[in-house]
């Protein structure tokens, strides 16, 4: 395993994999080991879009101070990436639970309540993505 791979631990899993059961815990498994090799590419693909950004920078520095004659595409395009490069970060944080927090109500909760509420926030976050995808398309549709 690579070491860019996150230690997550089997909390989520487990509840599934007591009520349906071993073929079950079979999927997750390839589930796990898919959801690290999707990990790995999108954290490749920030680390790549934020080097492009940063070289396209440099380049447009370059050609308008040195040469004094700007490379027309190079403030579009470093805003492309770097705006790439924030939502491809803000993904690998959420995958990594990294956001900020406030969790002192959350960790005096039962154990059951921590899951229901898990699961809660999981399909709000779901919903509230697909709200955000299907107004974004009819606005590029308009476009």
């Amino acid at each position: 395993m690579s070491c860019l791979t996150t230690e997550k631990s089997d909390f989520e899993f487990s509840i599934i994999h007591y009520i349906f059961g071993r073929k079950f815990f079979l999927y997750t498994t390839l589930i796990k080991k898919l959801n690290g090799y999707f990990y790995e590419i999108l954290y490749w693909a920030t680390a790549l879009t934020e080097i492009l950004f940063f070289l396209m920078v440099c380049i447009n520095v370059f050609t308008r101070y040195i040469l004094k004659s700007p490379f027309i595409a190079s403030i579009e395009l470093s805003r492309i990436f770097f705006v790439w490069s924030c939502f491809l970060a803000a993904a690998i944080t959420y995958y990594k639970k990294g956001h900020i927090v406030i969790s002192f109500i959350y960790d005096k909760l039962s154990d059951k309540l921590k899951i229901f509420l898990s699961i809660t926030i999981s399909l709000l976050s779901i919903l509230f993505f697909a709200l955000i995808f299907i107004w974004s398309s009819e606005v590029v549709v308009l476009i």
